[in-house]
């Protein structure tokens, strides 16, 4: 008789250090997670607040009126003023259009028609007019406009964050799932007990996970998940919201209400694996 009780304070010791080296690690990927989650949604606002810079794109040279939000909201992807990049923008290829365009000198030669007016040469000192007073900023205005100039970002750098974020988002979402997972049979072999808290907390990780894996490009046009890619957020996909509030509506419940659908079940499942762990030391006479 004695050594069985030997051998199940053995196996309950060794449980107890599996389940404490457990709870460090998913402390640390929890947190982890809610830094990859706070910053996915801290780069949506600074594009809602205008804080990356998109000036410059292609699309606005060469677009209608019709498409002017779109190519406000959208990343500039070429330079619109070189010619080629210009062309090559509009599907043509560059030495093709220099060709049309000296095609298109010699027939006006031919058929004689009037040549064009000569540029306006820029007036003199003498000649311009007194500049006019510009209005004077206040010492409040000048640090808002230094603040929001050191806020700001560049697309490429956007880009870059969101990369980055969900790499971290999703990487860190699976080995917290699996944490989970591996705490939940620790518990089941080593009769730890909050059997019922754990597994709950394991499906919240788990649902969490399904949530966070972008389907937009696994099943596109089925379903979104709560990853977005850069190319969503910051290439004008989202211009039709400037002028509608139905799509308004539908883009902060893209790319907010996901988000906070995925923080409850994320702090669902560490509240869980919380009571979790008093409920195995309660049981084992440690904690009250």
């Amino acid at each position: 008789m004695e050594p069985n009780i030997n051998q199940e304070m053995i196996d309950t010791t060794d449980s107890l250090e599996a389940v404490s080296v457990m709870k460090g690690m998913k402390n640390f990927l929890f947190w982890l997670l809610v830094l990859a989650l706070v910053a996915s949604q801290v780069l949506f606002w600074m594009d809602q607040l205008g804080l990356v810079d998109k000036s410059g794109g292609v699309g606005c040279a060469t677009a209608g009126a019709s498409a002017l939000p779109a190519c406000v909201k959208s990343c500039p992807a070429v330079n619109p003023a070189d010619p080629n990049t210009a062309a090559a923008a509009l599907g043509l290829d560059p030495l093709a259009a220099s060709v049309i365009e000296e095609k298109a000198e010699q027939v006006t030669q031919q058929v004689g028609l009037p040549a064009p007016a000569p540029a306006v040469q820029p007036m003199t000192t003498e000649q311009s007019p007194a500049p006019q007073d510009a209005p004077q900023k206040t010492f409040v205005e000048s640090l808002k406009d230094k603040e929001m100039e050191f806020l700001t970002i560049s697309c490429a750098t956007a880009r870059s964050l969101i990369r980055v974020s969900n790499f971290f988002m999703f990487m860190t979402a699976m080995l917290y799932c699996l944490t989970l997972l591996m705490n939940l049979k620790i518990s089941l072999t080593g009769k730890l007990g909050g059997i019922n808290h754990i597994s709950r907390a394991f499906f919240c990780s788990l649902f969490l996970l399904v949530f966070l894996i972008p389907w937009q490009v696994l099943l596109p046009g089925v379903v979104l998940g709560v990853m977005y890619l850069p190319s969503e957020l910051l290439s004008g996909a989202w211009a039709k919201a400037e002028s509608s509030g139905f799509w308004k509506a539908l883009m902060y419940l893209r790319f907010t209400g996901l988000w906070l659908l995925a923080m409850w079940l994320l702090i669902s499942a560490q509240m869980r694996s919380i009571k979790w762990a008093r409920a195995t030391l309660r049981r084992l006479g440690m904690a009250r």
